[in-house]
């Protein structure tokens, strides 16, 4: 059950400008992968692009746990452009699919 869910998600540690999460595989309509980012000191925004070497279409869903009891209640995340703004420290969780 690795990554399948919010509880499970990876943890994507971004080091540079331009990071990119390219360890997992999205193999069928029901796949979703998981991954979850601290945003680093000094970002107030990122890009994010999905890309595919298959012909199936890929999407990239973006949330935060709005939870404060140690559950899981993602609550979703607007972006702009395929922009997003974001705080420093703040976590966000990143929803791969097919």
């Amino acid at each position: 059950m690795v990554d399948e869910q919010p509880g499970y998600a990876s943890e994507f540690v971004m080091s540079g400008s331009s990071d990119s999460i390219s360890t997992r595989t999205i193999s069928s309509p029901i796949d979703s992968d998981w991954y979850m980012v601290t945003v680093p000191a000094n970002y107030d925004q990122m890009q994010l692009t999905v890309t595919s070497t298959s012909s199936n279409s890929h999407a990239i869903s973006v949330y935060q746990n709005v939870a404060t009891d140690g559950t899981f209640q993602m609550a979703p995340v607007t972006l702009s452009n395929s922009k997003l703004d974001v705080t420093a420290g703040s976590v966000y969780y990143f929803k791969g699919m097919r």
